[in-house]
């Protein structure tokens, strides 16, 4: 009888891998991907804003996403670290409770990043 559950589990575990599942991924995939949000006066979100004083524009979950961020002027991680790319091809990484405005303000962030 122990010969037996042995090959059953033995088959079962190289199907499943040959199948190309793993525990790993359906834990992943309940996670929420990075998105935007309505900010509501919470500081705990990325944060951008625009020059002309618009936004703020918030972000959250981990993950990465391509945006398209024109103006910029200055961000805040809230409890947040991770990066974001701009058009100049600069990356900024961050950590978190960090803010700055730019010095050149204007800057177009094309990709986020949150661990």
């Amino acid at each position: 009888m122990h010969r037996r559950t042995t090959a059953l589990t033995t088959a079962f575990v190289a199907t499943f891998l040959v199948a190309g599942m793993s525990a790993p991924a359906f834990a992943d995939s309940a996670k929420p991907a990075l998105n935007s949000v309505n900010c509501n006066g919470r500081a705990d979100f990325l944060e951008f804003w625009n020059v002309n004083g618009n936004g703020p524009t918030c972000y959250a979950n981990s993950g990465d996403t391509n945006v398209d961020l024109d103006n910029v002027g200055c961000w805040s991680s809230g409890n947040n670290s991770g990066s974001f790319d701009t058009t100049d091809g600069i990356r900024y990484s961050f950590g978190t409770w960090e803010s700055a405005c730019f010095d050149s303000p204007g800057v177009e962030i094309i990709h986020l990043h949150i661990n």
